[in-house]
C-alpha cells in the first residue's frame, strides 16, 4: 500500500483557501487594524443585527468596554474571539 506523506507547510494554502471561502460563505469579516469598534459595526462584521448584540451584552454573554459617555465599544481582541467561537 502507498502513503501520501505530505508535510504541514503544503496543506497551508489549502487551509487559508478554505478558511477564507468559510468567512466568505458565513459574511462576516474579521476585526481590522482598529482597537475596538462601537457597536452597529461589531455587529456588522460578526454578521448579526445590532439588537442582537445589544441583548447578548445586557444578558451579560457578550464582554464590552463602555465608556464614560455612555459609549459601548467592542475590542479587536473580543471580535476576534467571538468570531472564533462562531466558527466552531
Amino acid at each position: 500500500m502507498n502513503l501520501l506523506t505530505l508535510e504541514s507547510s503544503d496543506l497551508l494554502p489549502l487551509i487559508d483557501a478554505i478558511a477564507a471561502a468559510v468567512v466568505a460563505k458565513l459574511g462576516v469579516q474579521h476585526p481590522g487594524p482598529r482597537l475596538a469598534y462601537p457597536e452597529a459595526e461589531a455587529a456588522k462584521m460578526l454578521g448579526v443585527k445590532p439588537h442582537v448584540l445589544r441583548d447578548l451584552r445586557r444578558r451579560g454573554m457578550v464582554r464590552h468596554v463602555q465608556l464614560d459617555t455612555g459609549r459601548i465599544l467592542y475590542t479587536t481582541e473580543q471580535l476576534t474571539a467571538m468570531l472564533d467561537a462562531k466558527k466552531q
